[in-house]
């Protein structure tokens, strides 16, 4: 938010200066600094003192929709959302972290205290000594080790291998390889889809 107040775009930074010049310590550096300046990402605001727009769109969300269960993914939000879901009733709420560090401190501060809230799990990717350090403030047994969360699709059995190959055949060109180019967040501007797209192995070549 603040990168963006000063006309910085923070994708475009983070995927052509820290990945591409792989600048992570510096990137670190940066992180620790910005924490230093404007501390938590979201300040405690609890109803009914206190209230915001963001915390109005997600109470309307969820009054509308009535979920049995929220699961979170980006922790940026995760302060206002739990607010709004004790608010709601205590609805349970499962963040699942997608990084090796958790970083719990950005959304509790780094003294916390912590959230007190019984139906707020974690979960946790990796079992190993950093993760375990970034779930601070939150105590431990507040997490537990969990794979990321996907949609039902992606756990249904494959299809007979003939039948994929069916399938592929009606799609594309005999003799055609196919590449899945898969990457997380905005991805990175890098020159190599289009390159193999437009045939330099000399063989046709399909990029998803």
């Amino acid at each position: 938010k603040e990168s963006k107040m000063l006309c910085i775009e923070p994708t475009y930074i983070y995927n052509n200066l820290v990945l591409r010049r792989q600048w992570y310590r510096l990137h670190n550096i940066f992180d620790s600094l910005n924490f230093l300046v404007f501390g938590q990402v979201a300040k405690p605001c609890p109803a009914p003192e206190c209230n915001t727009e963001q915390k109005d769109q997600f109470r309307a969300l969820l009054l509308e929709s009535h979920p049995d269960l929220i699961v979170t993914v980006y922790h940026m939000d995760l302060l206002p959302l739990l607010e709004v879901a004790k608010d709601l009733g205590d609805i349970p709420l499962l963040h699942v972290a997608t990084d090796m560090d958790l970083k719990m401190h950005e959304v509790f501060g780094k003294v916390g205290p912590a959230t007190i809230y019984p139906r707020f799990l974690v979960g946790v990717p990796f079992h190993n000594q950093l993760s375990t350090q970034t779930i601070s403030p939150l105590s431990l047994d507040r997490t537990f080790v969990s794979g990321y969360p996907v949609r039902p699709p992606f756990l249904q059995p494959l299809p007979p291998k003939n039948s994929l190959l069916q399938a592929r055949s009606k799609s594309l060109p005999e003799g055609t390889k196919v590449v899945l180019v898969m990457s997380g967040g905005g991805g990175q501007d890098v020159p190599w889809p289009e390159w193999l797209a437009t045939g330099s192995l000399g063989m046709p070549l399909h990029v998803v």
